[in-house]
């Protein structure tokens, strides 16, 4: 059952993380130069790679249950530690709290893009199964208590690193002044011979700068 709704989640994700843009249509202005975004989604691209991580990879550090320290720190307590569904987010995590992942995602990505994924990330979704129902998976961060911890049941959803040949990008239609897209050559770090062309989508935000419209990963 935990892994058929599991596959359940990846495809509810996967909907949600590989679609061709986030953003609405845009007025009809000229898209940018390639030379004039160049830096920035050569930048956008590379910091994505860690906040992908805390997004649908593997997470933050956690003081795991079981483990010697939370035992010598009672961390958990003495309670069942089968029934504890969190597990207490690391002192020395990058992020402390949601505010500070939201931070750093929208620096990444638009808002626009983000919305569904803060619902997965802190709020917990349902999931319809024809056979059993509604199936509602806890969010992967428990932000209603007094620590701020990790789902123990949350699995990451990444295969591994992808690397990103910046020689082989082009803008592409449609694309225009507010929403362009770009095709780049890319493969995943073990496997360098399967390289596949993927199409990337960037949005300009209220602050002039171009932020990613889909998640890279």
């Amino acid at each position: 059952m935990k892994k058929k709704r599991f596959c359940m989640l990846v495809a509810f994700l996967l909907s949600m993380l590989l679609i061709s843009g986030c953003s609405g249509c845009a007025a009809c202005s000229s898209p940018p130069e390639l030379e004039e975004v160049y830096d920035r989604i050569v930048y956008l691209i590379e910091e994505s790679k860690g906040i992908n991580t805390v997004i649908y990879g593997d997470g933050l550090p956690v003081y795991e249950v079981g483990s010697e320290y939370a035992n010598y720190n009672m961390l958990y307590g003495s309670s069942n530690t089968d029934m504890i569904s969190y597990e207490m987010v690391s002192e020395y995590a990058k992020y402390q709290t949601d505010d500070e992942i939201r931070l750093a995602a929208e620096k990444i990505y638009t808002k626009e893009c983000l919305k569904s994924i803060y619902t997965y990330l802190f709020d917990g979704i349902s999931i319809s199964d024809s056979m059993n129902g509604i199936a509602t998976e806890k969010a992967k961060y428990d932000t209603g208590s007094e620590t701020f911890g990790q789902s123990r049941d949350d699995e990451s959803l990444l295969t591994g690193m992808r690397i990103y040949d910046y020689s082989t990008m082009k803008i592409i239609r449609p694309s225009n002044g507010e929403v362009f897209r770009i095709t780049i050559d890319s493969w995943m770090e073990n496997t360098p011979a399967a390289v596949q062309t993927r199409e990337l989508v960037f949005a300009l935000g209220e602050d002039g700068l171009w932020y990613l419209d889909t998640f890279t990963g």
